[in-house]
């Protein structure tokens, strides 16, 4: 019996993957990294979002959702794609497929910072990639120090590290806030603190 990837969103209809052309004129692309991180969220959240396609079922948003479920049918799980049918002109479907790749938000880093630390201490279990950021997504915009981002290589935890500070900003009673997480070179986990 096939694994099923599930459909967890509201759609006009689903389609098989065959019945619909991707764009070939897609601004966007996915690297190897990314499409393997949306296929491991495929599998383990399902289709949370309908692609959408015009009436001729060209692919207009959804491309990337297209590749990793082809990639998933191929390793033998049973699929769908959830679809939601725009009828527009032809500049209304150009105008969608950047509408649909924009991020038209920002985020507010303070509040995405503490969602994270939140989910990570409370799921700290859980892939946290399977979100769609990776630790370096979440340093770019602020959200995480670098230093919990990357763990440490090849750590000796008796090894002193070569400092040389030219100009030090610390002087004798200075009070340093270092945050709520620190990583753990042995259990290459971070671990938050109140």
């Amino acid at each position: 019996m096939k694994k099923q990837i599930l459909v967890k969103c509201a759609n006009d209809e689903c389609l098989r993957l065959d019945e619909c052309v991707p764009n070939p004129n897609n601004p966007r692309t996915i690297k190897r990294e990314r499409l393997d991180a949306l296929k491991d969220q495929l599998k383990r959240l399902g289709i949370i979002k309908p692609a959408i396609v015009d009436v001729d079922n060209i692919i207009l948003g959804g491309n990337m959702r297209h590749k990793a479920l082809g990639e998933l049918q191929e390793e033998g799980y049973d699929v769908t794609f959830p679809v939601s049918i725009f009828d527009g002109t032809e500049e209304e479907r150009k105008l969608i497929v950047l509408a649909d790749n924009n991020d038209a938000g920002d985020w507010d880093i303070p509040a995405l910072s503490e969602y994270v630390a939140d989910f990570e201490l409370t799921y700290p279990d859980t892939n946290f990639s399977l979100s769609g950021f990776t630790p370096e997504d979440l340093v770019d915009l602020g959200a995480i120090p670098e230093e919990t981002a990357v763990p440490p290589q090849d750590t000796d935890e008796d090894a002193i590290p070569d400092v040389v500070v030219k100009n030090p900003v610390t002087k004798r009673g200075d009070v340093w806030e270092l945050g709520r997480s620190v990583w753990c070179p042995k259990c290459n986990k971070r671990h938050f603190v109140d």
